[in-house]
């Protein structure tokens, strides 16, 4: 016996082996998933950086007198940042205070960086480097004139603020096309800022109805100005005159000067319209209507075409680089010629001619519109280079007719831009006054509700989800809507959603160490431990906001369903009932579906963008008429069981050979599937259609529909399949009676529901 214990001790089989082992197997699952995170860190850097990120964000202290500064995306020491840089730079209480600007191109930015070298107090960061992570993590102040990257997440004892940058007169945020997509990382930012810079009323609107503050943004706007315009007042003209010179451009200081600052052209920021003939052209039709003994003329391209264009050979000692600041620079202008951009705003505390040359307006206003008519500019327009060129042989003459509407559009526009702004708002963050002009709009009367309905992706979480913004009464609701999906068909989605609805759009991933991302995949989500990370994760997406209700409506399991629990302030539901898709169904039939082609007819299952060739079909051949044809539809996964669907179907069309089934969907199982059906005998009489675009034309060219035996009376496609009006069968291909259905009265009925369940 003796032996024959220690042989089950050798071989593992004493009183606690069996948990060891199992603990022992746990151990090493996780360690493999967490050098699987590790590894894929290495391989993307970005991976890397937000887990470096999160390493300072955890366990380094805030450093309490520093200050982090940051000017469009780190192109220079520019705009509202470097104002009150400078001016906090001269405040003797504040003189312990470490200033740390971020700068993404150092060669570019190595004059204007010269001129601190003597500051102990003043230290410059790359954006890319891993100081950008620890000082972004643990500065106590955080200004920037736009946004941090997806990856910031404020920290509690962080002070943000956001200065923006300019007054806008074409339309941004979510007031334009695309931009439930675009302004995701701007209304994150936004939400986690402390303080809003505001000039005036207008931009106040701006910040509560454009990027849709209000109701859910718990910081402060302060109105008291822009920081900026404090260096038209307060910069010396040859000081000006020096650092363009410094910085490469031909400047003559005994001549006047003229200066021509468009805003970007093209359809997408990050990609802007980058050629230099329409510069070259104007620039000869204003120097061929001057005395160019008396004027010159310069370029300031918009920061983010000079960021492409700086490189470009044809550039010339007129351009002016975007590390010179816009406000220092307007101080030493005689006349500026501009378009939509929110220079002339600034400008107009100058009390100088503004000229418009704008040839582009129909074409611009097709795409992005303008927030007021051209009839608003406080200066005459040319929509062409021969008005150009005889307003500026004349300007004065030119202006006379519009020194009324200038007076008044500064008078609205930049009521406190006093050289005094940077003054008010130090004592306000840094000193802790009070502001005569700081407004709240966090308060709202209605509830406030997250809704998370996964990634928008061609699902029925998305088709129910839809169904329900219809019916949300949004005189009760306040309505965000949480999504990261990519691609252009979720993307389209999202954009065409109700403009009542506020989406914060995701944009990157998730922050997490590589020990959390490990866990994460290895517990699926379930470790407590993982508290902390889901915290984290609701603070980097919604800042400072807060929800009545989190509302989880979607079936997937990932990082987002995980986290939504620990949204804090707010009360956590799940909700599954589906709401019929009313309206797609009868887009659906209202379309012309079906194809007649070399003697066949077709179904149009998908239509596929393929460029200038037009749009490629994928068709199906239509069921035939002669046979009983069923119809299936759901996600092909395990859970829906349409392998049992098939086994079944195998014995039915045993005994009824003039019967085909028609599966409609896609998933991971496929594959498995269609290994299935060769194996039955089946290809003949089961057609796995693969994802249909438009699939209730198809079903109602069916006998009937017949669901698996997981699809219950109220998933989705049997419910789409009651509002078809289609006789049912169960999985076993039983006829299954069903009382009368009316999707609208359904939707209603279920929608009463949801509010008393959840709200």
């Amino acid at each position: 016996m003796k032996g024959f214990g220690q042989l089950k001790k050798l071989l593992g089989f004493g009183k606690n082996s069996v948990k060891e082992a199992k603990k022992e197997d746990k151990t090493s699952g996780l360690e493999q998933a967490i050098e699987d995170a590790r590894e894929e860190g290495r391989l993307n850097l970005n991976e890397e950086m937000r887990a470096v990120y999160v390493d300072f964000w955890q366990n380094s202290p805030i450093k309490e007198k520093c200050i982090l500064y940051e000017a469009f995306g780190g192109r220079g020491m520019t705009c509202s940042p470097y104002a009150l840089f400078r001016y906090l730079l001269t405040q003797a209480d504040l003189s312990e205070y470490v200033h740390v600007w971020v700068i993404d191109d150092f060669q570019d930015n190595q004059y204007q960086m010269e001129l601190y070298k003597e500051y102990e107090n003043v230290k410059f960061i790359s954006r890319q480097s891993v100081e950008y992570r620890e000082y972004l993590a643990t500065a106590k102040y955080l200004i920037n004139n736009v946004s941090f990257p997806g990856f910031f997440t404020k920290r509690e004892g962080q002070i943000y603020l956001d200065t923006w940058h300019g007054i806008p007169l074409k339309t941004l945020g979510f007031d334009i096309p695309a931009g439930k997509v675009s302004a995701g990382n701007t209304a994150r930012n936004l939400l986690a800022a402390d303080y809003l810079i505001s000039p005036n009323p207008f931009m106040t609107q701006i910040y509560q109805q454009a990027f849709k503050m209000e109701g859910l943004y718990q910081g402060k706007i302060l109105e008291e100005g822009q920081p900026r315009n404090d260096r038209f007042f307060h910069t010396d003209r040859k000081i000006i005159m020096d650092k363009l010179s410094k910085s490469g451009v031909k400047i003559d200081p005994s001549k006047k000067l003229i200066l021509y600052a468009p805003t970007w052209k093209g359809s997408k920021y990050s990609s802007p319209d980058t050629s230099l003939d329409a510069y070259f052209e104007l620039i000869h039709t204003v120097e061929a209507n001057i005395d160019t003994s008396k004027y010159q003329v310069l370029v300031k391209p918009h920061q983010i075409v000079y960021y492409h264009i700086k490189k470009n050979q044809g550039i010339t000692g007129q351009f002016i680089p975007a590390t010179i600041d816009t406000n220092e620079l307007l101080s030493a202008v005689d006349i500026l010629i501009s378009d939509y951009s929110s220079i002339y705003f600034d400008f107009l505390v100058s009390g100088r001619p503004v000229l418009f040359f704008i040839p582009d307006l129909d074409e611009y206003l097709g795409y992005r519109g303008l927030y007021f008519g051209i009839d608003k500019l406080p200066g005459p327009i040319a929509r062409n280079h021969r008005q150009l060129g005889e307003m500026i042989h004349d300007v004065d003459k030119a202006m006379e007719p519009y020194m009324d509407k200038y007076q008044r559009e500064a008078a609205w526009a930049c009521p406190r831009d006093d050289g005094d702004v940077c003054s008010r708002i130090v004592d306000v963050v840094f000193r802790g006054k009070s502001s005569a002009h700081a407004i709240s709009c966090g308060e709202i009367n209605k509830k406030r509700l997250l809704l998370y309905p996964g990634e928008m992706e061609e699902n029925h979480d998305t088709f129910s989800f839809m169904e329900l913004l219809q019916l949300l009464d949004y005189n009760k609701y306040d309505v965000t809507l949480l999504t990261g999906g990519s691609g252009d068909e979720p993307e389209q989605r999202i954009c065409s959603l109700d403009q009542r609805v506020r989406v914060l759009y995701r944009g990157q991933p998730e922050n997490g160490t590589c020990e959390e991302k490990g866990l994460y995949a290895f517990s699926k989500g379930k470790d407590p431990s993982l508290a902390a990370f889901y915290k984290r994760e609701a603070k980097r997406l919604f800042g400072d906001a807060r929800f009545d209700y989190v509302i989880n409506l979607s079936s997937e399991k990932n990082v987002i369903t995980a986290m939504l629990p620990f949204v804090e302030h707010a009360v956590y539901a799940e909700y599954g009932t589906s709401f019929v898709d009313i309206t797609r169904i009868s887009q659906d039939l209202g379309k012309q579906q079906q194809i007649h082609y070399q003697g066949q007819d077709f179904y149009i299952a998908e239509r596929q963008k393929t460029g200038e060739a037009g749009p490629a079909l994928k068709l199906l051949l239509v069921p035939d008429p002669g046979k009983k044809n069923y119809a299936a539809m759901g996600s092909l996964t395990k859970e829906q069981d349409f392998q049992g669907l098939i086994r079944n179907f195998k014995a039915y069309v045993h005994e009824n050979e003039n019967s085909h089934l028609y599966i409609l969907g896609d998933g991971n199982e496929r594959k498995d599937l269609e290994k299935l059906l060769l194996e039955e005998g089946l290809t003949k009489c089961v057609t796995m259609t693969g994802y249909v675009a438009e699939p209730f034309g198809f079903l109602k060219l069916c006998t009937a529909f017949v669901h698996t035996h997981t699809q219950g009376a109220d998933s989705l496609p049997v419910l789409e399949a009651k509002a078809l009006k289609l006789p049912m069968l169960d999985g076993n291909f039983r006829e299954e009676a069903y009382p009368e259905f009316e999707p609208q009265a359904y939707n209603q009925n279920v929608y009463a529901e949801f509010e008393r369940a959840i709200l």
